[in-house]
């Protein structure tokens, strides 16, 4: 598969888990505040877990600015900006990073 595929491969299984989430039986719940994680916290998940956290991250600031829009090659552009920055800022706020280097 395509890298340009993967974070539509990685919607469709989100939205997918989302539809399926009220047939499972209630588990322990567990709730992330998403303005307190840090780059470095950010930088020392898993991909999976940095691919579950952009992809929220990518939806929050396009609904914000009232896109409407999937654009594949900016989110990459975006997360490649995003993770080079964190690189060198660890301790800044995730959220506050997007905000600054994010097109």
């Amino acid at each position: 598969m395509t890298d340009r595929l993967k974070p539509l491969r990685f919607a469709a299984a989100a939205a997918g888990l989302l539809l399926l989430a009220p047939a499972l039986p209630a588990r322990a719940q567990v709730v992330v505040d998403m303005s307190r994680i840090t780059c470095k916290q950010f930088m020392d998940y898993s991909f999976d877990k940095q691919e579950v956290i952009g992809a929220w991250m990518s939806g929050y600031f396009n609904a914000s600015l009232n896109r409407k829009v999937l654009d594949i090659t900016r989110y990459q552009a975006n997360s490649k900006r995003v993770s080079n920055y964190c690189k060198k800022h660890k301790k800044d706020s995730l959220m506050a990073v997007i905000q600054k280097v994010a097109q």
